[in-house]
């Protein structure tokens, strides 16, 4: 998405976040939570709700308990 010049947003990074998950890629998941942080989507429920199960699925409880209790209002999604 880069390289063409387009901007992830709060409905493809997700889907992004998915995508490394499925292919096992937990370094590009890393580099995707940092665009996550920069650009201010960590509040978004279904951002934060994709990070925990990425880093959940990679076995980092860590990271997926911290980012859980950081979601500001915690749902069933």
């Amino acid at each position: 998405m880069h390289r063409v010049g387009l901007e992830g947003n709060e409905f493809t990074l997700p889907s992004v976040l998915n995508s490394c998950s499925l292919v096992e890629d937990l370094v590009i998941g890393r580099q995707v939570h940092g665009e996550v942080v920069v650009k201010g989507y960590l509040g978004e429920e279904i951002v934060a709700n994709t990070l925990v199960v990425l880093y959940a699925k990679f076995g980092d409880s860590g990271d997926s308990t911290r980012l859980f209790k950081s979601i500001p209002v915690q749902s069933v999604v």
